[in-house]
This record gives structure tokens, sequence and C-alpha cells, in this order.
């Protein structure tokens, strides 16, 4: 009987020097809450990723847990990675890690990857309206598929010429340069990223010839100019891009700025 006593209160004194060492550790941040991260939280469907969870104190001999929900994914002994693939929506999360010290534990916080279409490449559009000292270059590109927000830049040759755009809704973004007329013939091209990393996507090169213009005619009427012998370029139905010289009609306001200070314009439509 009396053995019984004494491994009871040997039992006793064990929980309670654990409760005082894990109160201890709490009151020292001897053992702080766990981090749980992966190297993004925005991922595409079929997307193999993985999730690390660790604790700062090294020292310590800790088991870890990982849990999606209320569900138990994973146990280990030491710092846990966590291989995983995004096949459907309950994999997105919430995660969270649980790291445990004999009776002491403590929780991260959760964790939730984001669902993100990728990309796909870049239409671009250019409109030229060419006078006698220059030419005014209107620059449009957009990708019509791919979660918003999209970031865009453009680029001449292999230099960013732009800032970066970003679009929160399903439009092109623009940017307008002015070139003289001397010089060979320039290479533009876009590119559209959205939060994927490593996923950018890029326009078709176009070039445009140094001296495709040959006159200067506006022809106004109802508020509205004419400018003759304009240069377009055009996605065909073919997939094959194309120049094509026409009309393209801006505004009184806008043709006198062209001519009077030379600033940047902005078709009304193509």
């Amino acid at each position: 009987m009396w053995k019984k006593s004494f491994l009871m209160f040997l039992f006793s004194l064990s929980v309670q020097k654990a409760a005082l060492d894990c109160e201890r550790m709490r009151k020292t941040n001897e053992f702080p809450s766990p981090n749980l991260n992966s190297q993004t939280d925005a991922v595409m469907r079929g997307q193999n990723v993985s999730l690390s969870c660790f604790n700062q104190n090294k020292s310590l001999r800790i088991t870890y847990f990982l849990f999606r929900g209320e569900k138990c994914l994973s146990i280990q002994n030491g710092p846990m990675t966590f291989n995983l693939t995004i096949s459907e929506a309950r994999d997105l999360g919430p995660y969270k890690c649980k790291a445990q010290v004999s009776n002491c534990s403590k929780y991260s916080r959760e964790f939730n990857f984001t669902s993100v279409d990728p990309v796909t490449a870049p239409v671009l559009n250019i409109s030229v309206v060419q006078t006698k000292t220059g030419r005014y270059i209107m620059l449009r590109c957009i990708s019509f598929n791919g979660s918003l927000p999209i970031n865009y830049t453009f680029f001449e040759k292999n230099m960013a010429i732009s800032p970066v755009i970003s679009k929160n809704v399903r439009e092109p973004a623009e940017f307008n340069l002015t070139k003289n007329n001397t010089g060979e013939g320039k290479e533009y091209r876009c590119e559209a990223k959205n939060r994927l990393p490593d996923h950018a996507k890029y326009s078709q090169l176009i070039t445009i010839p140094s001296t495709v213009w040959r006159s200067e005619n506006y022809c106004c009427c109802y508020r509205c100019c004419l400018c003759h012998n304009c240069l377009t370029q055009k996605l065909e139905p073919n997939g094959v891009w194309s120049y094509a010289t026409g009309d393209s009609c801006f505004s009184v306001e806008t043709i006198t700025s062209l001519l009077l200070s030379r600033s940047h314009v902005h078709a009304s439509d193509w």
C-alpha cells in the first residue's frame, strides 16, 4: 500500500514540476509560439507546395503537429516540412501548427493559400501619330486571362520604358512616348504578371519601321480631326500582326495640343 502511495506522490511531483516548467517557459518566452510559413501563399491548381513549422528555440526537444482545420495531418519530432499538392479547395487551408514540449504546447497562427489563375500571353497593340519632327507612339497591353490584379510593363528591346502599371479590372494598360524621326526601327513588347511567382508572360515582339510616313495631313470637322496616313498595328484573324495606314479620329483639342506642344496623346478609339 505504501509503495502505491509513494508512486502516486512521485507522479504528483512530476506533474507539478512539469506545470511549473511550462509556466516558467511561458513567462520567460523560452518556448515561443511556432512559425508556420511557405515560400508563397499564391498558388494555382496542381501546384506542389511545402509548409514549414519550426520554433526559434533550437535547444528544446519539440514535437510538432500539423493541422488542416481540425484534422491532424502529420506528427514529427523536430522541425517539420510538409509537402502537399493543391488539387481542391480544401487544400487551401486553413493550416496551423502545434509545438509541444512535455505537457506544454503552443500554436502557430493560421496559414491560408490563395488560389490564383496564371496570366496568358498579353496582346500588344500599337498606334502611331507621325509629324515632321517626331512620332507619338501609343502602346496598349492586355492579358485576357489570369487573376486580377495584373501588373504590366512595357519594353523597348530588353529595356523597361514604363513603370509597373497595375490593373484591378480587365482593361488595357496604356503607355505613351515620343520618338524622333531619325534612327533605326524600334522593337516593343509588354509583360503581364500577377501574384504567381515565375509566371510572367510576354507579348509578341513588334517592330516599328524607322520611316514609313511621307506626309502630315489633318482634316477637322464637327470637333473631330482625321489624321491621315497614320500607322496602326493590328492582330489579324490568322494570328499574324500587320501594319495598316488609315485615318484615326482625335478631338480638335488633342490635335491642337499635338501640333503646338508636341505632348503625348491618347487615342480615343482604335
